[in-house]
């Protein structure tokens, strides 16, 4: 990591242990949401959608499909809007 990723701006030295607590939330989150949309919610919507389980399969993909669309387009826009407006989460002094 070069020095710059590991230095908050105006607010002094991010701790170590600070970036690794968010890092390893981060990877043990990510699964729980993963598995949850793609083994939980997609057969439950799929089955109450519709009696044709080959259209509401289709439905349901054709769903995830404009979702995405719509979160590549927005996600840098709305990405440089939140940075603009600054830190949100101050350091915890108990991180130091």
């Amino acid at each position: 990591m070069t020095e710059a990723m590991t230095r908050a701006p105006e607010s002094g030295a991010v701790p170590r242990r600070g970036i690794w607590g968010w890092m390893l939330f981060d990877w043990a989150a990510q699964p729980f949401f993963t598995v949850v949309t793609t083994f939980i919610f997609g057969p439950y919507f799929v089955a109450r959608l519709t009696d044709d389980p080959v259209g509401a399969q289709a439905m349901w993909s054709n769903m995830a499909t404009i979702s995405s669309v719509v979160i590549a387009i927005f996600s840098p826009i709305l990405g440089s809007i939140a940075d603009q407006s600054g830190a949100r989460k101050p350091w915890s002094p108990s991180l130091r």
